[in-house]
């Protein structure tokens, strides 16, 4: 599995993801030297906004074919358990 859950003030987001080479046009390429939380944060400043529907990222997970990079901050990791509990509740 290969995405990323970001948080910005107003949006939750989940951002399915590809290797260069993979033939998913509705995927971005996320295309790293190194899995760092600053790579992956240097990557998603150069999405299109249509791609987030935002301008600032407050905190995000990364789930890349069994690595992973957590959320920053607890309060990162709460606030997509609260949204994710309301969506399960609509």
């Amino acid at each position: 599995m290969r995405y990323i859950e970001a948080l910005s003030e107003e949006h939750f987001h989940r951002i399915d993801l590809q290797l260069e080479g993979e033939h998913a046009a509705s995927k971005p390429v996320m295309n790293l030297s190194e899995f760092t939380r600053e790579s992956v944060e240097t990557w998603l400043d150069t999405l299109p906004r249509s791609v987030l529907d935002c301008y600032s990222i407050k905190d995000f997970h990364v789930v890349f074919d069994g690595m992973e990079i957590p959320w920053a901050t607890k309060e990162g990791h709460d606030e997509y358990e609260r949204v994710m509990k309301a969506a399960r509740e609509q």
